[in-house]
């Protein structure tokens, strides 16, 4: 049964309106030091007892397959890793080009389906991969008055040294995206799988055990969040502070998981959720951030809704 435009386009978009509270709560952590990975720990805690709690009224947890299990345990790691990195990053440059990067996630679940479901790839889709690359690659160009105050704060160090840290805090950033970029597909990538995988009555995985996946992928993020908080041995000045925004963070994230869980196993489902958050998060880091705009931030978002539109320009225009 082919899919509705609520499952191929409302859902999604609704999706992408709740993964962009997550970054909202990351950009008002930041003048408070609360990083990232601490608000998405209390998100897991909260997430996993909620899919839980939601799986144990469909069904017994002993039909759950092994592979719903185990790509939950590997879509809550990448989180892990992607968040890590993500605090890392927003240290370096602005919010909107990182989480345009961060909503590319669907671009490496085209090249999964490609190798590994043998989907078809049209020509368009080829050229927003290369879109995508290219946004991450200019997303990491700092923007001007970034490099100016390096050089301010640098004054007293020669011209030589300040080009070198210069260049080697943007290679660091590059390779910070490029990572992000990687990493964060995997818990997509495992939606789609398991969408593929079917049950005796025909229906989905992701639409069978969801609630278990999701509660899997919560739980590993959890348990990762708390054990590098124990092993760097961070304290919060604000508790209150920290609870406020990781229950900010994990509404946001668990609204927008769980609309896609509920959406079709098209890739058409991750582009209409990325592209609608870059464009959430810019808007409101401009308006209520002040977050300073310049050519290349323009041009990482312009590459990112570029790569969204090729994606999945035939099959727009086939809906129309």
């Amino acid at each position: 049964m082919s899919a509705t435009p609520l499952e191929t386009f409302i859902l999604p978009a609704l999706a992408g309106g709740g993964f962009s509270l997550v970054a909202i709560a990351y950009r008002l952590g930041q003048p408070r030091n609360i990083i990232p990975l601490d608000m998405l720990g209390i998100c897991g805690a909260i997430g996993a007892v909620l899919f839980a709690g939601l799986g144990m009224r469909i069904g017994s947890i002993a039909d759950v397959p092994a592979q719903v299990w185990l790509w939950g345990l590997v879509g809550g790691l990448g989180q892990y890793v992607a968040i890590k990195m993500l605090g890392c990053a927003l240290r370096i440059g602005p919010l909107s080009p990182l989480w345009c990067v961060l909503s590319l996630a669907f671009v490496p679940t085209l090249v999964y389906a490609r190798v590994f479901l043998t989907e078809d790839l049209l020509p368009l889709q080829y050229l927003a991969i290369a879109a995508s690359i290219l946004c991450v690659l200019v997303a990491s160009i700092r923007p001007a008055e970034d490099a100016a105050a390096d050089e301010g704060a640098a004054s007293t160090i020669t011209a030589a040294a300040v080009r070198a840290a210069r260049l080697r805090t943007g290679l660091i950033y590059l390779a910070l995206l490029l990572a992000i970029f990687m990493i964060n597909s995997l818990l997509p990538i495992g939606q789609r799988v398991l969408g593929e995988l079917k049950a005796a009555d025909g229906r989905g995985f992701n639409l069978l055990y969801g609630h278990w996946f999701l509660a899997t992928v919560y739980a590993m993020l959890a348990v990762c969040a708390l054990l590098d908080a124990v092993a760097t041995g961070r304290t919060q000045a604000s508790r209150r502070a920290l609870l406020a925004l990781g229950v900010l963070a994990g509404a946001g994230s668990m609204s927008g998981l769980g609309l896609l869980n509920l959406c079709s196993s098209s890739a058409i489902v991750y582009a209409v959720a990325g592209i609608t958050q870059i464009l959430i998060v810019a808007v409101i880091s401009v308006i209520a951030f002040g977050e300073r705009t310049s050519a290349t931030w323009y041009a990482a978002l312009a590459l990112g809704v570029l790569a969204v539109a090729l994606a999945n320009w035939n099959q727009v225009v086939a809906g129309l």
